[in-house]
């Protein structure tokens, strides 16, 4: 994932849970993040939970909460840096997606294939 560049790093979230992200930045809500781990541990992300509509950095914070729960769950021994993220800086976002291509490309490359992220999300609206 380290010599994918953004724009390929942002087709490939936005191939895989069926969203439209124009930027890296945007993924700060933490709903792509969350539908990924949901795609490759199905039903250990509550997505229920996550607020589809956050618009603001409490929100992003509240979503990236979830995530970082579900990630503790499965004793991922990765933390959802969420201040930084929420915050919206390419940086931070841009390790957090290398490193769920990463992740996911070691756990379950396939994920995609049998993932409906717009399904999944109009299931937990």
């Amino acid at each position: 994932a380290q010599n994918m560049g953004r724009l390929e790093l942002l087709a490939w979230l936005n191939d895989f849970v069926e969203t439209d992200y124009s930027k890296i930045e945007a993924c700060c809500d933490g709903i792509a993040y969350a539908q990924i781990i949901d795609a490759i541990h199905p039903g250990i992300v509550p997505l229920h939970k996550l607020d589809f509509n956050a618009k603001h950095k409490d929100d992003f914070i509240r979503n990236l909460r979830v995530l970082d729960r579900s990630l503790s769950k499965l004793k991922v021994p990765k933390s959802v840096p969420f201040n930084t993220l929420a915050n919206g800086k390419f940086q931070s976002n841009m390790e957090f997606v290398q490193w769920l291509y990463s992740y996911t490309t070691k756990n379950s490359p396939n994920a995609a294939m049998f993932y409906n992220g717009y399904e999944k999300r109009l299931e937990a609206y």
